[in-house]
Parts: C-alpha cells; structure tokens; sequence
C-alpha cells in the first residue's frame, strides 16, 4: 500500500518472499524493493527498506536512480567532497543571469567543448534529455547530464548566476553540468553515486543551501562544498 502511494499508478507491483527470488526473476523488472540481503547481484536497481518505509526517503532513492540512470548504489566515501575535487577553477562559470538559463548552459557547455572536456554533439544531446524529463532540482539546482564521447572520464562543471533565473517554472541560481562517459566501470559508477548524493544533500539541506547562496567566488563554494560533506 505504501509503494502504491510512492509509485504512478500505472506501475505494476509483484511481491515475492525471498525463497521464490532469482537472478532472471528480478532482472525482469525495472526496479526492485527489498526488505532483505539478497544472495545475488543482479542488474536492475535495488532499493533496500524496512517493513514500515519512510515514504520520503524512498521516493529520494526512487529520483536519485532515475536521475543517474538505473547504476546501483555502492558503499560512499564520508570525508572529502567529490564536488570539489572535479570542480577546477577552469570548471567553474560565473553566468549573467540577463542571458537566462539556456543561454548560460550553452556558454558552458561550448567553453567546455573548446578546451577539450567535451564532444561536439553533447549540448545536443543534452537538449534531448530534458525532452524526456526536467533536470531542475527544487532549491536552485539544476543538473543537466547526458553522456559525452571526448574521453572515459566524468567530467563535472558548476555555473553560477547572480540571481536566480527561471527554468521549467521554477528558480536556478546552481547549474551543475555533468558529462558521464559512455563506457563506465565500477569507480565511475560509485563517482556518479557520491556526486549526486553530495548534490542532493545541498538541495535538501537548508542551511547548507543558505551558505552556498551566501558564497563569494569559487574559493567560498569550495570551502562550502567541502564543509558539506562532513554534515
């Protein structure tokens, strides 16, 4: 009853008890609840929970796969910030917010493209993303991604508006640009993980957020992102 309340209703659930479970079985499905340890690994995505959820939670589990794409949660690294550490001084956009949203990400994406970060047809396929759904965050954040063919690394980029700009009907003053490598091993699956779990943890953490918009410069958002983490 309470995934019927998370779930679209056009979802179809199936319950199994753990002895009637398999690889074939599960791997059948697009996405899997679990209240045990399964005995196996299989390639859909698997979400643990307790008998009685907390709705809210799962329905953070249920945006953070969808958002990067159905990769499987790994164990996190608690003490540095992996915002950070990919945010270089040449990865960070102060964007004029007369130009709006658009226009700013395109001026991102092409100074990336320019240097070598980024392959000629990634704006376009980051057009084509949103198509398919919003990449806005609630609380000024938005994360555009879509994967990039210039090099098997994650690169990772962070645009900052003045004030706050409209996009999709709701307020962007963050644009972090994410381009995923086509072929991902399992460190870059675990990367993906803690980026976007670092960034949701700003989006759902007033007085973190409160700081980032208070931050002077890219040192201050540094110093920010890094505070962060240790939360």
């Amino acid at each position: 009853m309470q995934l019927e309340r998370i779930l679209n209703l056009n979802n179809e659930i199936d319950l199994y008890s753990d002895q009637e479970v398999n690889v074939p079985l599960l791997q059948s499905y697009d996405l899997v609840f679990s209240t045990v340890n399964l005995p196996f690994e299989i390639d859909s995505p698997i979400i643990k929970i307790s008998e009685i959820l907390d709705e809210e939670k799962v329905k953070q589990e249920i945006e953070k796969i969808s958002y990067i794409g159905f990769i499987p949660q790994k164990h996190q690294d608690a003490h540095h910030s992996i915002l950070k550490n990919l945010i270089t001084p040449s990865r960070y956009f102060k964007l004029d917010q007369s130009k709006g949203y658009e226009d700013g990400l395109k001026e991102m994406v092409s100074q990336l493209t320019s240097i070598g970060c980024l392959d000629d047809g990634f704006y376009e396929r980051i057009q084509e993303r949103e198509k398919k759904g919003s990449m806005v965050f609630s609380n000024y954040i938005a994360l555009p991604h879509n994967f990039q063919f210039q090099s098997n690394s994650i690169e990772l980029a962070l645009g900052v508006f003045d004030k706050p700009v409209l996009k999709n009907g709701k307020e962007v003053k963050f644009i972090f640009l994410l381009g995923l490598p086509k072929k991902q091993s399992d460190h870059v699956e675990h990367m993906i993980v803690k980026i976007y779990d670092e960034i949701l943890r700003i989006a759902s953490n007033d007085n973190l957020l409160r700081m980032l918009l208070d931050a002077k410069g890219y040192e201050d958002l540094m110093d920010v992102l890094e505070y962060g983490i240790k939360l």
